[in-house]
């Protein structure tokens, strides 16, 4: 069995050395809406690099507070860019609220991303 789990600040801080032999990989929340840093998301990705966890990277987004997916994603790319992504590691939309117009929200941001990116694709 593989397991993986999603992380953030609901969490608290982490013993990334025991955590390490529970678990296959990890996803973080980086980001919420257009201003919102998890608190853990620094310590939790230096930790993961150090112990060799593979990661993924998630920002949960807000369209239903009038965002748009340009704005979210070029925060959320800010973000990763001040310790650039490494080989292997993946990046994640999480999209959880009602909108009437999800799909084309969701393409928008996972087309700034990519592009930014240099065509890596993100997943929902």
């Amino acid at each position: 069995m593989i397991l993986g789990n999603d992380v953030s600040e609901w969490q608290g801080q982490i013993d990334w050395s025991t955590y390490k032999n529970n678990t296959n990989f990890v996803i973080m929340r980086t980001s919420f809406g257009l201003n919102y840093i998890d608190r853990w998301f620094g310590f939790n990705r230096t930790q993961a690099r150090a112990q060799n966890i593979p990661l993924g990277y998630y920002h949960f987004c807000k369209p239903d507070s009038g965002n748009s997916a340009e704005d979210e994603a070029k925060f959320f790319c800010s973000l990763i860019d001040g310790d650039p992504i490494k080989e292997g590691e993946l990046i994640f939309l999480d999209f959880e609220v009602d909108y009437q117009d999800a799909v084309n929200w969701c393409k928008q941001w996972l087309d700034y991303v990519s592009n930014h990116f240099n065509g890596m694709k993100p997943l929902i």
